[in-house]
C-alpha cells in the first residue's frame, strides 16, 4: 500500500519511521520500496544501497526493542522499484 508519505527511512529521521510503524501493532511485514532517480545505476550499486537502508532500519528497530522489550518489530523487506512509462515493478 502506498500512502504517499514523505520518506521516514532516511538516517536523519529513522525514529519517525519507527514511531509510525508502532501505530500498527498487528503489522507483520514492513516492505520499503525504494525508487532510484538514477536509473542507469548498476544493479550492484543499487543492491548495496538497499542493504545499507535495511541495516539502518534494522538497527533502529533493535534500539526500539531495547527501549520497549514488549514491542515486536515486523519483518522487513527493502526492494527497488523500477518505473517505466505507466508500469511499476519491483525486483
Amino acid at each position: 500500500m502506498c500512502w504517499g508519505l514523505r520518506p521516514c527511512w532516511v538516517s536523519s529521521s529513522l525514529d519517525e519511521g519507527i514511531r509510525f510503524i508502532r501505530l500498527f501493532q498487528q503489522l507483520e511485514t514492513l516492505c520499503i520500496i525504494v525508487a532510484f532517480l538514477d536509473y542507469d545505476s548498476p544493479a550492484k550499486a543499487c543492491k548495496r544501497e538497499l542493504e545499507i537502508i535495511a541495516a539502518s532500519i534494522l538497527s533502529e528497530m533493535k534500539l526500539e526493542k531495547e527501549r520497549d522489550p514488549c514491542w515486536t518489530s515486523p519483518n522487513l523487506r527493502v526492494v527497488r522499484s523500477f518505473s517505466t512509462s505507466r508500469n511499476t515493478y519491483m525486483s
